[in-house]
């Protein structure tokens, strides 16, 4: 959100370009208090790539939390989702970026 703030106060020179995901989208509803306004301060170019999502899991799964990388993110809402649709109950476990959750999934645990 914070280089969002950035692009949205640059100069209108053509130059700034905004690459996002549905983290921008999810925000206008997360923080209420942003500098910003996604859909005023921003236009659409053009859509860069699409991408698949899977469900991963330890084997231990149904004895321990779901690891995600974080509130508001893409997986965070997948596993929501996945959760409601199956009846389950999931943990949240929040991570510092994407990055670290799959370590931690391959590796056995937070």
């Amino acid at each position: 959100m914070i280089a969002a703030g950035r692009a949205a106060r640059a100069a209108p020179d053509g130059y700034t370009l905004l690459p996002h995901q549905e983290a921008l989208a999810t925000a206008m509803t997360f923080y209420p208090n942003l500098a910003f306004d996604a859909e005023k301060d921003f236009v659409t170019i053009g859509l860069v790539n699409t991408a698949a999502t899977t469900i991963a899991a330890r084997p231990t799964f149904r004895t321990s939390p779901e690891d995600c990388p974080g509130v508001g993110s893409f997986s965070h809402f997948v596993r929501v989702l996945f959760a409601q649709e199956v009846g389950a109950k999931a943990d949240q476990i929040p991570y510092r970026g994407a990055g670290p959750a799959p370590d931690a999934l391959i590796g056995g645990g937070p």
